[in-house]
C-alpha cells in the first residue's frame, strides 16, 4: 500500500500545478522534482503540457481543442466520437497499469453522442448505465479495460453542445 500512496503524490502535485498555471495565465517551462521523478510543465496562452522524465505521467490541455490522442490509447475499443475536438488527454503508467483520461467536445446533441457510446460498449461486462437530468454515465469492463464514460452538456466553453469524458484503466 505505501507504493500506491507514493505513486499518487506526483499526480496530486501535477494537478495542483495545472490549476495554478492556468489561473496565473503565465507562459514558459518549469521543472519540478517530485520524489523519484522530475515533472516538466510547459504552458503558453492556449495549452498546458505536463510530463515526467520517467514517462509515468503525461497530460495535455487545450480548451480550444487540439490536444493529441495519448500514445497507446485503445481507440479500436473506445473510439473518439466523429468530428470531436480533444481538449484534454492524460496518460499515467504505474506497475503494469496504463490509465487514460480524455475530454472531448462535439456539436451534436447529448443524446446522440450517448447513443454512440452506448452502442460502442454494448459488448462490455458489468455494464452500468445511469442518467441524471441531462448527464449520462456508462461504466464497465471491455477488452481488458475498466472504463467510465460521461456524456453531458458542454461546460468547457466554445460552440460545441456536448462534452465527453472517457476514463480507462488497462492492465498489461
Amino acid at each position: 500500500m505505501p507504493n500506491a500512496v507514493k505513486s499518487k503524490k506526483p499526480l496530486l502535485l501535477v494537478l495542483f500545478l495545472i490549476l495554478a498555471l492556468i489561473a496565473s495565465g503565465c507562459s514558459g517551462e518549469k521543472k519540478i522534482e517530485a520524489g523519484d521523478a522530475e515533472i516538466t510543465v510547459k504552458t503558453d496562452d492556449e495549452t498546458v503540457e505536463i510530463s515526467s522524465d520517467d514517462e509515468t505521467v503525461k497530460a495535455e490541455i487545450n480548451l480550444e481543442g487540439g490536444a493529441e490522442m495519448p500514445e497507446g490509447y485503445p481507440n479500436d475499443s473506445f473510439p473518439i466520437y466523429p468530428d470531436s475536438v480533444i481538449v484534454m488527454a492524460q496518460t499515467m503508467k504505474d506497475d503494469g497499469v496504463s490509465s487514460y483520461s480524455i475530454s472531448i467536445k462535439n456539436k451534436d446533441e447529448v443524446e446522440k453522442v450517448y447513443d454512440f457510446y452506448k452502442d460502442a460498449v454494448k459488448s462490455g461486462e458489468n455494464l452500468m448505465d445511469l442518467k441524471t437530468q441531462n448527464t449520462y454515465s456508462l461504466a464497465g469492463s471491455m477488452d481488458g479495460c475498466d472504463f467510465g464514460i460521461i456524456v453531458a452538456p458542454n461546460n468547457l466553453g466554445g460552440d460545441e453542445k456536448t462534452m465527453i469524458q472517457i476514463s480507462l484503466c488497462k492492465q498489461k
